[in-house]
C-alpha cells in the first residue's frame, strides 16, 4: 500500500511539472514579416499625410492674400468650416491622430459633407501641421480655469505674422483672433493674462465680442493661466500665472485632490512657472522673469523647423 501511495504521489508530480512546463508564458515574438507590414503602414501614412498638406498648401497658395494676416485668418477658419464641434464616440475614434484629421478635413473641402467631429485640441494641432507645411512659426497655447471640480483648459495656438512681427493669438475652435479695442491691434496670448480683459475684443469673420462668439465663459473662467506647450518639442513648457485670477494652490476633487503646480508639473514634466500678482511679475523656484521675454520676442527662422503630429 505504501508503493502504491509512492508511485501515485510521483505520478502527480510528474504531472504537475508537465503542466508547467506546457504552459510556461514565452515572450512573443515579432516576426519579421509582421515587423515589415507594420513599417509599411507608417510610411504609407506619412505619405498619405504629405500629400494631404500638399494638396491644402497649393490650395492655399492659389488664393490671394493682401496680408500675412489675412493669410492666417483664412487657414483658421478653413479648419473651422471644415469640421464641427463635437465630442462623442465619432471624435474619441480619431481626434488624436492628426494625419487622419488632415485627410478628413480636405475630404469635408471637397465634398461639403461628412465634417470630422472635433474640439480645441484636434482643430489646433491640424492648424499647427498645416501652418508648419507653409513654414510659419507658431505654438500651441493651453489656457486654464481653476473654479471648476476639475482642472480644465482650452488648447488654440499663437501664430507670428512676419508683417507686424508680433505673436498673435488664432483661435480654430471658435475661428477667432484678439485685439484690443483701444488701437485695433492683434494680441498674443500673454496680453490676456496680464491685462484687462475689458479692453479684449474676440473677433470672428462676422462679428465682435465675447457673447456674439460664444466665448464669454473664456474671459469669465479661463485667463489666468496659460501654458506654451513646448513638452512634445523636447523642451521645458512655460505657464504664465495671473495670481489675481487663478489659484494655482487649489485642491480639485476630481483630478485625485492634487493642485495646479502638481497638476502641470506631472503632466507637462516640471514646466516654469511665471507669476504675476498685483501687477508685479515674480519667478517661480526654478525659473527667471527674464524668460518671458524669449516668449514674447521674435522666433528664430535661421533654420526651419517643421513638426509632425501623429
Amino acid at each position: 500500500m505504501k508503493r502504491i501511495l509512492t508511485l501515485i504521489g510521483l505520478l502527480l508530480i510528474s504531472l504537475v511539472l508537465w503542466g508547467s512546463q506546457s504552459y510556461t508564458i514565452r515572450p512573443s515574438i515579432v516576426k519579421p514579416d509582421k515587423i515589415e507590414i507594420l513599417l509599411q503602414k507608417a510610411q504609407l501614412k506619412a505619405h498619405l499625410r504629405q500629400n494631404v498638406l500638399i494638396n491644402i498648401r497649393k490650395f492655399i497658395e492659389s488664393q490671394c492674400f493682401h496680408s500675412e494676416a489675412e493669410r492666417i485668418d483664412f487657414i483658421r477658419d478653413w479648419v473651422y468650416r471644415n469640421s464641427i464641434h463635437k465630442i462623442d464616440a465619432e471624435h474619441d475614434e480619431y481626434a488624436s491622430d492628426i494625419s487622419r484629421v488632415l485627410f478628413m478635413l480636405w475630404r469635408s473641402h471637397q465634398t461639403s459633407k461628412d465634417y470630422p467631429h472635433l474640439s480645441c485640441g484636434p482643430r489646433a494641432y491640424a492648424m499647427k501641421a498645416i501652418l508648419d507645411d507653409l513654414r510659419i512659426p507658431n505654438r500651441i497655447i493651453m489656457i486654464f480655469a481653476d473654479n471648476y471640480f476639475e482642472i480644465n483648459a482650452h488648447t488654440f495656438l499663437e501664430v507670428f505674422d512676419r508683417d507686424t512681427r508680433n505673436w498673435e493669438l488664432q483661435d480654430p475652435d471658435f475661428d477667432i483672433y484678439y485685439i484690443d479695442v483701444h488701437n485695433q491691434k492683434r494680441l498674443p496670448g500673454a496680453a490676456l493674462i496680464w491685462g484687462d480683459l475689458n479692453s479684449v475684443i474676440p473677433i470672428s469673420p462676422s462679428k465682435g465680442g465675447w457673447e456674439q462668439n460664444h466665448v464669454a465663459h473664456l474671459k469669465r473662467d479661463y485667463f489666468g493661466a496659460m501654458m506654451f506647450m513646448n513638452v512634445l518639442d523636447g523642451e521645458q513648457s512655460v505657464i504664465l500665472i495671473n495670481l489675481d485670477r487663478f489659484s494655482a494652490d487649489k485642491f480639485f476633487k476630481e483630478d485625485a485632490v492634487t493642485s495646479f503646480y502638481e497638476f502641470a508639473c506631472k503632466r507637462y514634466e516640471y514646466p516654469i512657472f511665471i507669476t504675476a500678482q498685483g501687477s508685479r511679475l515674480r519667478s517661480g523656484d526654478n525659473n527667471s522673469p527674464t524668460a518671458i521675454t524669449a516668449y514674447l520676442s521674435e522666433p528664430d527662422e535661421s533654420v526651419p523647423h517643421p513638426h509632425f503630429y501623429q
